[in-house]
């Protein structure tokens, strides 16, 4: 007839059992959060950087401007890897055995998290009058090994006790590792993290404003331009027009085309005349009409530049 379990064992056990199931919950949410950051980070510095650069370039003004559009996306990467690294430090696993140190250890824990370790450990040990959560698991041990040379119905009440040391061990290691995953969330939402979000607000306000005063000077620019290019195609005066208009170039307008076409035209006639000239000059001395080629060549090419070729 098989040994009824013992009471403390089921408690053990259940006590054991809801705290993984709480460190699980809070590891995945961790694990989802993380994920989302970088989802919606990535998003994030790539709309900002090709819509911003698209709109800023080309353009011209202040260097601080650029600085501050190129400094903006890499602060904006920074606090992302780093809300990344924070939420999956949250949801990293919690390794735990019976001694304080090595579970500090191998956990890389803070002071803070050692107390607790060091807090939970000690009270289980005074409950039942060891001075350590290994001395009571060695207890454990014991039992087991005094039930291994005891006959089988006296040595199941023996190896009841042995599992009972044994579920309590294992339930405060789990409730140990529950506090330090809770711990870890909870500081990933405080501390730096604060400092992260608004670092990440920062870079995204440096990107958008330099990109801004940039796209608009050159708007503004081109603006100016159209508004005064209106105002001297409309014949306003000139010494009306603002400053910022300048001087009007030289040559600008349908004025300076005529003038250099009546120009063109002038020249034209009056090569054409010397190769008249020449050609009756040459006729009367009956010498070969020849020598005047070249200015019949000036004249052709004159009448090329008149008609626009």
């Amino acid at each position: 007839m098989a040994t009824e379990q013992l009471p403390g064992i089921k408690r053990a056990t259940d006590q054991a059992q809801r705290s993984r199931d709480a460190m699980e919950k809070i590891r995945s949410r961790s694990d989802l959060t993380a994920k989302g950051l970088a989802a919606v980070g990535t998003a994030a510095v790539g709309a900002i950087g090709y819509k911003e650069f698209a709109n800023a370039f080309p353009a011209e003004g202040h260097w601080l401007l650029f600085v501050c559009l190129f400094i903006g996306p890499v602060l904006m990467i920074c606090a992302v890897v780093a809300l990344i690294v924070r939420f999956s430090r949250a949801g990293e696993s919690v390794l735990t055995n019976a001694d304080v140190e090595h579970v500090v250890k191998v956990n890389n824990l803070d002071p803070g998290q050692k107390d607790l370790v060091e807090e939970k450990y000690s009270q289980m040990a005074k409950l039942n009058e060891v001075d350590s959560l290994g001395a009571y698991q060695a207890r454990g041990f014991r039992f087991e090994r005094i039930a291994d040379r005891l006959p089988p119905a006296e040595a199941d009440p023996v190896r009841q006790r042995a599992d009972q040391v044994h579920s309590e061990v294992l339930a405060t290691q789990s409730g140990i590792a529950a506090l330090i995953v809770r711990d870890r969330a909870k500081k990933a939402m405080t501390g730096w993290t604060i400092a992260w979000i608004f670092l990440f607000a920062g870079g995204w306000y440096s990107v958008s404003l330099s990109a801004d005063a940039l796209s608009a000077e050159r708007t503004e620019k081109i603006e100016i331009a159209k508004s005064c290019a209106e105002a001297r195609k409309a014949e306003a005066d000139e010494d009306k027009l603002p400053n910022i208009c300048g001087e009007k170039p030289e040559g600008d307008g349908e004025g300076s085309e005529a003038s250099t076409a009546e120009t063109i035209g002038d020249s034209v006639v009056a090569i054409t005349e010397s190769w008249r000239d020449c050609w009756r000059a040459a006729a009367q001395a009956n010498e070969d009409r020849l020598v005047c080629a070249p200015l019949q060549r000036a004249r052709a090419a004159a009448e090329g530049d008149a008609s626009g070729n």
